[in-house]
């Protein structure tokens, strides 16, 4: 490999396919990285025709232009036509054609998901983001893990994103500590970070439409997933809000699970109209400068990527104590039980009613977001690279 740069095929489908997900911003925050470095691989991606449609996501949302690293020229990205769910089958039961027929000859493959072909040879390498359905099975009763465990099978190495992932993947499949780097998420993009100082127009627009008041709510993250642990956290934000002024809200960013799993049948309604529910928001910062705090209380994470985002953004931090979201909070958040909605809805009090504290957490939290980034993320990438090569 003398003299010509480092050649790594990297699949983002699953990054195009999940845009308001860890996924998605694992791949532009990679990209982001890989931007700033002088020794940088050569790069070219692997997707669906569908994925392909939306690189111009990736593109943009990683800060990069196309005259300074070619990320989005056409000749860097190999389209697969068929779906890549029946690829990987295709691939688990024949072995053939190597990833080669699809994208000349190259280094190295690294993969995000599961979608692990046979490369003639090349090393393979597998991101893991985590493990959520072997550490939490209950929540996942029609999860289909052949896809996953095969790509487990077929990698050469593995990156863990927090040493949380990296203790699961040893648990669960016995994997050696000599074939497991773990390399941190960074902290926002780039892009992200630089709208902070411009939210004024987008801030008023968004308390408007939730009807809103400065430093009177608090935000929360959803999904479909049920390890987010609603239902504990509006319980605990009922039981704060007992002791806070009438117009304290609970907001909710996301697309949560069923609302009747969300709310118990016994709460009253006009304590549900104190839940605000946005919906997916592609730019929540507006709301997340002006809230008491980030409440992030999921009962497991690979990383937990919103609580480096509220702490750049200048908000406290309360979040669960176990998986790895002490990992990435370090001393800069109140943990809390996700599972004990008083211990939860205690630290909501504390942080509403105690100005010195929030002012400390804020603090702190901004210094914390500053050790992580995606250009240090992508360096420790590239020496994996190498390290396999």
């Amino acid at each position: 490999m003398r003299g010509r740069s480092l050649r790594v095929v990297l699949e983002v489908n699953s990054v195009l396919t999940n845009r308001y997900s860890g996924f998605f911003t694992y791949g532009a925050g990679l990209l982001e990285g890989m931007a700033e470095l002088t020794d940088r691989p050569e790069l070219s991606f692997f997707c669906g025709s569908k994925a392909f449609a939306h690189k111009d996501w990736l593109v943009s949302s990683s800060n990069i232009t196309s005259k300074e690293n070619g990320y989005s020229r056409e000749s860097q990205w190999n389209v697969c036509r068929l779906k890549p769910r029946h690829l990987g089958i295709w691939w688990r039961m024949l072995r053939f054609p190597s990833l080669q027929y699809f994208t000349g000859p190259f280094d190295l493959y690294h993969c995000n998901h599961h979608l692990m072909p046979p490369t003639k040879d090349r090393p393979r390498l597998l991101t893991v983001h985590d493990l959520r359905r072997y550490r939490y099975p209950q929540f996942y009763p029609y999860s289909k893990k052949e896809s996953f465990e095969n790509a487990v099978r077929q990698a050469d190495h593995f990156i863990a994103i927090s040493q949380a992932t990296k203790s699961d993947l040893r648990e669960f499949f016995n994997i050696d500590d000599k074939r497991i780097d773990v390399v941190y998420h960074g902290g926002p993009l780039a892009r992200y970070q630089q709208h902070i100082t411009g939210l004024s127009d987008d801030r008023d627009s968004l308390l408007k439409q939730f009807n809103l008041r400065p430093g009177r709510f608090f935000t929360a993250m959803a999904s479909y997933d049920k390890r987010k642990n609603l239902p504990n956290l509006i319980q605990a934000f009922f039981q704060a809000a007992k002791n806070l002024p009438d117009d304290y809200r609970l907001v909710i960013i996301g697309e949560p699970p069923r609302r009747e799993d969300v709310f118990s049948p016994d709460e009253k309604a006009d304590l549900v109209k104190k839940v605000i529910f946005t919906g997916p928001l592609d730019d929540f910062t507006a709301l997340l400068t002006q809230s008491t705090a980030l409440v992030y209380v999921s009962f497991y994470e690979g990383f937990g990527l919103p609580i480096l985002e509220a702490m750049s953004a200048g908000t406290a931090v309360i979040t669960s104590n176990c998986s790895s979201m002490p990992e990435v909070a370090g001393e800069a958040a109140i943990l809390v039980d996700p599972n004990e909605t008083e211990d939860i809805a205690e630290a909501m009090k504390k942080v509403a009613v105690d100005v010195e504290l929030r002012s400390r957490l804020v603090t702190a939290g901004r210094k914390r977001s500053r050790e992580f980034s995606w250009q240090r993320a992508a360096a420790e990438t590239v020496a994996v690279y190498k390290k396999l090569m």
